[in-house]
């Protein structure tokens, strides 16, 4: 570093009194200067040092001065107790006071408020709102500074205390010091960094403190007592100048670097110039003074490897080609850098450290360790270092130290040493070059005492650089002339002008790069010189990287060798060329080079290009020829040289540049060339695989040894091997191999090519179109398989067509077509697909035109199993009904193909009584699988609306409806409870409700079973309440709870009383008819025609008009003339007076003594046919069984007070109100079967 003085002015003496420079500011952008000096502010260009305003407003010393962030403002203060703000025209604005002398004035960074300290307080003025909060201290107050946000105020005061405070003067953090704080200063540090406050004390220390007050490492001491202490460069350094007289340059660590400057006397102030690198001091004789510094570039470099200095106290080595970088801190200032090899040498005032790599065999480490130190105060210009020696240059001495400081040899030149650099040698032995002013180049070796003198250049020497092969010397001298010598004739090969630094490429021996004038010169053999725009100065060049030092800073430049490149090959100098690729080109170049070089035929040249790029094509391509080649030589040498083989060779040669040319894409000229020397079948097989059939039959036809036809085969197999599929489908159907074409154009899925080869071929080809057909099927392609299938004329095939693709619609008017020869082909997969889309009543159907019933029983089994294990009990009751319903199917269908039309034996009556007589037939089995679904389902049904009742917390079931419901199950179900449903549950209903009408007997016995039962612990205490609370009760049921047999008049309890499962009457038998919803007794009797009246005649007697029948009261308003298909609301019309009623058959019923009719079996009761021919058929409900069980008849014995419907589809009865309120609340429906009703 140097410093220059700018200029200076010297204050003269007022009143016989020296004009002390106590002050100075500068304005934020750097173009003024304010100085306190005297008792006058006075105002500078800092450019010039011209004096620009004398401002005399202060009546006595002004102690302080100092500017605002924007540059608008400016203050000043001393000891007429006055602070005075300024504009930057030097026009007063604003003017205070104190009761004492302004020691220091300073403006908020942030904000405009000026901070104002005296010997006993301080203020904080707002220059825009004219008002001053002052706020005591206990000490005389030095110095202050803002921080760089402006949230804290550092304050240094006489009695050595360091005060912080907030914005409103409240104090934050004191710091205690041993002496007075004449100065201070923040760091400008940016807003993420922590800010750092300079305290210098006139204890001779200077130390550190973060604004929480901890201090940062130790007190540095001085030699003086400091006066000033500012920030400098951004903060990167300190200014600090006192008792010394000198203004010195630290770190902003606080390590002296270098001094700046000499006063006449103390320096009392020193300030670094925004923008700039100058300072300007002040002393105490009135002297201000600005310098411009000048900082040296400090580095070294070898190879790719470069090292420089950063804040003259860091030593950074960055690798150029990885651009890794490690710091190096040094501690103190550095003066001189040097690096050779795996040594580093770093200078310092009072000794030379030499460092070494930690790892030498990595060329990328950079892990620097101490390896000596040369505890000596050397002087030098240049510093060199070698493996182990270290070597410094003072004007015409050469100095060589080893590591341990002992100076081994000097060397006297007879003229200045300009420039001095390490050329390389053994550890020990390495030369070094060495330019004098006199344009004498020397080589010295450090273990040899004479120098060499290799040259004698014209003017001073500025730059040297030995080539690879130390045979060419490059110089550049103080003009900017670069000159090359060959060391050997010592003449000049090559000059040319506008150079500033030379450096010789250290991996190519004929290549040289200088620099100057913004320009970037390269120099390749004889070739001319190549130029590009660069700044900087050349400093290095390995390979295609050349290093060039912009200011303080190294930039890589990556420089391609193409145009050397391009110049050797149009040389054709293929080694050469190889070599400048080497050194870095492109892909494209490398490229280029390897296919010039195989048209040359050089072909191991052409072998390394093609490597680089891996280009396997081309290789082989090498190979295949040198291998021919071979075998050509072996065959020459064996045979002798003539003529003959003279011309082998050359067409040998012709066919080789052939098959270049060929590779190259110059088909046409190679496709010449084969001709040319008698290979017309290379240039069909060249255009055979390059797919231009056209150009390969063109040079077929020249060619006898070459079929056309073979070409047309040869086209359809490469089509294929490249995938072209539907080319080579075209060939293939043109040679009439059908097979090969299905195949492919089937494998690759192209259908509509496939749909096409289909239709070319004919009829009888079966195999290919069941093939074409197959691979339709497939890809689900149901309109093209169809066309096939229709074309081969196999419907078995086209029907599993349709039923695979769904296409149930063609599937069933294809089966039509064919009058239902394939329905179970069709309907049974129909109905397997139905139930997996949750189509169960349709799949139902479909299993029925399948005619297979045991799959749709199946199904509904699983359905009903899933709806109970699901709790949906209505579900299941609608699914077994229809299990029951195809058990009746099954029945009838056994009937009828048996033949048997007629009844055979003794019928079953249905019903649930006790012994029954069973059915015979071959349908037997089936109606009694269908009694016991029918049985099933409407248990079902009912726990339905127990499980409701016990799991619902609210319900809208009638309580007697549960009751009922609970009373038919208990009758109904045997020891064995069917899956899904709880005894437990049906006990609690019954004997809840049972409670609740009066049935307390029955309560009881409900309540007496579920304690022999397992029921959840939550009923427990519940249960075990009611039960307690029942035994109040009577043990007897109301009598109005009992109901009485339709049929025989007998009082039945309400359960029966009979060990297994019985809904019926305890005299007779007879099975207790209930409404669905209800579950209520509902007066109906069953009959049965007398022995010998098949049901057809009975029917015919009940729609016959009776003996006396008035008209309106015939069978036609009855509900079995209607067929039963619909059901009305409207209300029965009532006998006529005189005319036909019920009383025939009430008559009859009543002259029957069922006392007398065997308990162990049921009869439904046979009336004559008088007495069937008197009863009305309104009041007549008949059940039309299939073939195989008999017909059921049942009169309504109470017509005019219970009117009662009947569901056509299940037979299910209802009360008529129970059933407008079932139809009013699921659509029109039976409850049990979902038969849309009629209303």
């Amino acid at each position: 570093m140097r410093a220059t003085c700018t200029w200076s002015d010297s204050v003269p003496e007022r009143d016989n009194q020296k004009s002390t420079v106590w002050d100075l500011a500068f304005s934020p952008d750097g173009n003024r200067l304010v100085a306190a000096a005297g008792s006058r502010v006075l105002v500078y260009e800092s450019a010039t040092g011209d004096l620009a305003h004398s401002l005399k407003s202060h009546k006595d010393t002004v102690y302080t001065v100092d500017y605002s962030a924007d540059g608008e403002l400016f203050a000043s203060g001393g000891a007429d107790n006055t602070v005075i703000i300024w504009t930057k025209n030097a026009e007063g604005v604003l003017k205070f006071s104190h009761t004492d002398s302004i020691q220091k004035v300073k403006f908020n960074p942030v904000t405009k408020q000026l901070a104002s300290c005296t010997a006993n307080d301080f203020g904080l003025c707002v220059p825009e709102e004219k008002s001053v909060t002052r706020t005591r201290v206990g000490a005389r107050i030095l110095c202050c500074d803002w921080t760089h946000d402006g949230q804290h105020l550092a304050l240094g005061l006489y009695s050595g205390q360091v005060s912080i405070r907030d914005q409103t003067g409240q104090e934050k953090v004191c710091i205690e010091r041993n002496a007075p704080v004449w100065t201070l200063a923040w760091h400008p540090a940016r807003s993420d960094q922590v800010p750092v406050l300079a305290v210098g004390c006139w204890d001779s220390t200077l130390s550190f403190y973060q604004v929480s007050g901890i201090q940062l490492g130790k007190d540095r001491k001085l030699d003086f007592d400091p006066c000033t202490v500012s920030y400098f460069d951004n903060g990167n350094y300190l200014l600090v100048g006192g008792s010394d007289r000198r203004v010195t340059l630290y770190s902003r660590d606080g390590i002296r670097l270098t001094e700046i400057a000499e006063t006449d006397d103390w320096c009392w102030v020193s300030k670094g110039q925004p923008g700039t690198a100058a300072v300007a001091a002040g002393s105490n004789s009135g002297a201000i003074s600005l310098f411009k510094l000048s900082f040296a570039p400090v580095n070294g470099l070898y190879q790719d490897r470069f090292a420089y200095t950063e804040n003259m106290t860091d030593v950074v080595v960055q690798h150029l080609s990885s651009e890794q970088k490690v710091r190096i801190k040094s501690r103190d200032y550095v003066k001189k850098v040097a690096l050779y090899r795996n040594r580093l040498a770093i200078q310092q005032p009072d000794k030379i450290v030499i460092y070494e790599l930690s790892n030498e065999s990595d060329p990328f480490d950079l892990r620097y360790r101490v390896r000596d130190k040369i505890y000596q105060k050397l002087e030098c210009n240049l510093l060199v270092v070698t493996s182990l020696h270290v070597i410094l240059c003072h004007d015409k001495k050469l100095q060589m130290f080893d590591f341990s400081g002992r100076k081994e040899k000097e060397w006297s030149m007879e003229s200045m040493i300009r420039y001095m650099k390490v050329v390389g040698g053994p550890a020990g032995k390495e030369g070094l070059l060495v330019g004098l002013k006199n344009g004498v180049v020397l080589r010295l070796f450090v273990d040899n005492p004479f120098p060499i003198q290799l040259i004698k250049h014209r003017e001073t020497i500025r730059c040297l650089d030995l080539s690879q092969s130390r045979t060419k010397l490059a110089v550049v001298d103080s003009k900017g002339d670069c000159v090359v010598y060959d060391l050997e004739s010592q003449e000049e090969v090559f000059a040319d002008k506008n150079a500033w630094s030379v450096a010789w490429n250290s991996e190519f021996e004929d290549m040289l790069c200088y620099s100057g004038d913004g320009t970037l010169s390269i120099k390749t053999g004889a070739f001319p010189v190549h130029r590009q725009a660069m700044e900087g100065i050349v400093v290095g060049f390995k390979g295609s990287k050349i290093f060039s030092l912009q200011a303080e800073e190294m930039e890589t430049v990556d420089v391609p060798q193409s145009a050397s490149l391009y110049r050797y090959l149009d040389a054709k100098d293929y080694t050469m060329a190889y070599k400048v690729a080497c050194l870095g080109v492109t892909e494209s170049d490398w490229r280029f080079l390897g296919l010039t070089a195989l048209q040359g035929l050089e072909l191991e040249i052409a072998r390394k290009a093609f490597i680089r790029v891996r280009d396997l094509k081309y290789i082989e391509l090498i190979n295949s020829i040198e291998q021919e080649r071979r075998q050509r030589n072996r065959a020459c040498d064996a045979e002798g040289q003539d003529e003959n083989e003279k011309r082998a060779r050359q067409k040998q040669q012709g066919l080789h540049l052939a098959m270049v040319m060929a590779y190259q894409g110059r088909f046409q000229e190679a496709a010449k060339l084969y001709t040319k020397f008698g290979h017309a079948d290379r240039a069909v097989d060249m255009f055979s695989d390059l797919r231009q059939w056209e150009e390969a039959k063109t040079f077929a036809a020249g060619s006898a040894s070459v079929d056309v036809q073979e070409l047309i085969q040869r086209q359809g197999e490469w089509a294929q091997e490249t995938g072209d599929v539907k080319l080579a489908a075209e060939m293939y159907c043109a040679a009439g191999q059908y097979d090969k074409a299905v195949r492919l154009v089937g494998e690759a899925g192209m259908l509509d090519e496939l749909i096409e080869v289909a239709r070319v071929m004919d009829a009888k080809e079966l195999v290919a179109l069941r093939k074409c057909a197959d691979y339709f099927r497939h890809f689900g392609h149901h309109q093209y398989a169809k066309e096939v299938y229709l074309k081969m004329n196999d419907v078995q095939s086209l029907m599993k067509l349709h039923v695979t693709l769904n296409k149930w619609e063609d599937a069933f008017l294809l089966s039509a077509q064919h009058g239902n020869k394939y329905a179970e082909d069709v309907y049974l997969p129909y109905a397997q697909w139905l139930a997996e889309h949750d189509r169960f009543d349709e799949a139902q159907v479909a299993f029925k035109k399948a005619d297979r019933p045991e799959k749709s029983m199946l199904m509904l089994k699983e359905l009903s199993q899933s709806a109970i294990t699901e709790q949906r009990y209505e579900d299941a009751a609608y699914y077994l009904w229809l299990l029951s319903g195809e058990q009746l199917s099954l029945a009838g269908a056994a009937e009828e193909f048996a033949g048997r039309n007629e009844d055979d034996g003794e019928e079953k009556r249905p019903g649930s009584g006790k012994g029954k007589i069973a059915p015979k037939g071959p349908g037997a089995k089936h109606l009694q699988a269908s009694a016991h679904f029918q049985s099933l389902a409407q248990q079902y049904f009912a726990y339905g609306i127990i499980s409701r009742y016990t799991d619902e917390p609210f319900s809208s079931l009638e309580p007697e409806t549960v009751f009922n419901a609970g009373r038919f199950l208990m009758n109904v179900m045997g020891p064995q409870a069917p899956y899904g449903i709880s005894r437990a549950a049906i006990l609690w209903a019954v004997g809840k409700e049972g409670e609740t009408f009066g049935a307390y007997k029955l309560a009881r016995h409900a309540f007496d079973k579920l304690g022999h039962l397992r029921v959840p612990e939550s009923w427990l205490p519940q249960i075990d309440l009611e039960t307690m609370l029942i035994q109040s009760k009577p043990y007897s049921d109301r009598e109005e709870q009992h109901f009485i047999c339709y049929r025989c008049s007998t009082t039945n309890p309400l359960v029966h009383a009979s060990a297994g499962p019985a809904d019926c009457c305890v005299q007779c038998a007879h099975p207790f008819i209930r409404s669905l919803k209800s579950f209520d007794l509902l007066p109906l009797v069953e009959f049965a025609p007398e022995a010998g009246m098949s049901d057809e005649e009975a029917f015919a007697l009940l729609r016959s008009e009776p003996v006396g029948a008035q008209s309106g009261s015939g069978p036609e308003t009855s509900e079995e003339e209607k067929r039963v298909d619909r059901i009305s609301f409207e209300e029965t019309t009532a006998p006529q007076q005189g005319g036909t009623d019920s009383s025939a058959f009430s008559a009859f019923l009543f002259d029957c003594d069922f006392s007398q009719q065997e308990s162990a079996h049921y009869r439904a009761v046979e009336v004559p046919a008088q007495v069937l021919k008197q009863t009305p058929l309104n009041e007549i409900f008949v059940i039309r069984w299939p073939a195989g069980r008999r017909w059921q008849f049942f009169k309504n014995i109470m017509p005019d007070v219970v009117p009662i419907l009947k569901c056509p589809q299940c037979h299910s009865f209802f009360h008529e109100e129970d059933l407008e309120t079932v139809c009013l609340s699921n659509g029109n429906k039976c409850p049990l079967c979902k038969f849309q009703l009629t209303i």
